[in-house]
């Protein structure tokens, strides 16, 4: 589902996201479905489709909390930190954000980190703290060339740049 947003088909990533997370429930497997969950929240957010991404974060973090599965719960909260910096209430997404990382930092899922650092700094920029964005953006982009994760150097140039022109 990512990939197919990533190659520029929107429609095609929600309605395979879909069918991702319905084939985790048929699985029966709590843990599979939590992950895949907060993937597929990725690619709602993506497309813009914010109240399926709160169903699908909810979801995941309730299950992950009813199994006690610690790092996916941080997910879950760093996804749902994620949205709430997209609805506008970035204080505190930032500051769930900062906590949800600081989680998944101490257990070493690093996978998301990139994703998480873009909406931090998105954050950030929204509450005024620029030069925090600016400092935490170039140590992202630094760490993707370093770990050739590229597939992320697009997004971060862009919200490097958009941060840059809304400096005061």
């Amino acid at each position: 589902a990512r990939t197919l947003w990533l190659q520029g088909y929107p429609a095609q990533a929600l309605e395979r996201a879909s069918e991702a997370v319905g084939n985790a429930e048929r699985m029966d497997h709590p843990a599979s479905l939590v992950v895949v969950l907060a993937w597929a929240a990725s690619v709602f957010l993506w497309c813009g489709d914010l109240k399926a991404a709160e169903e699908h974060i909810n979801s995941s973090i309730s299950l992950a909390e009813s199994y006690s599965l610690g790092p996916l719960i941080a997910v879950g909260r760093g996804r749902k930190a994620e949205l709430a910096i997209r609805l506008g209430d970035a204080k505190d997404g930032v500051a769930s954000l900062r906590s949800s990382l600081a989680t998944i930092h101490s257990v070493r899922y690093e996978l998301l980190t990139t994703e998480f650092n873009i909406a931090l700094v998105q954050g950030l920029a929204a509450t005024g703290r620029f030069a925090e964005g600016v400092a935490l953006i170039d140590e992202t982009i630094r760490k993707v060339e370093t770990n050739e994760d590229l597939l992320y150097l697009p997004e971060l140039l862009r919200v490097r740049g958009r941060l840059l022109l809304s400096m005061p």
